[in-house]
């Protein structure tokens, strides 16, 4: 498995736009953070999401 380097930012969502330039290419879908870290496809990034969950961010 790869590794590369990443930077997250948290950022709170206040609206969602209905339509957005890259809808064509993008399939978008929001969840709480706790069904996301479920839900996440990488053990490192299940790991990020349980961490945020946990410190309250």
């Amino acid at each position: 498995m790869n590794r590369y380097p990443a930077t997250v930012h948290l950022l709170k969502v206040s609206q969602i736009a209905a339509a957005f330039p890259e809808a064509g290419f993008r399939k978008t879908q929001w969840f709480l953070l706790k069904e996301a870290s479920r839900k996440a496809a990488q053990p490192g990034l299940r790991t990020l999401l349980s961490r945020l969950e946990t410190t309250g961010a």
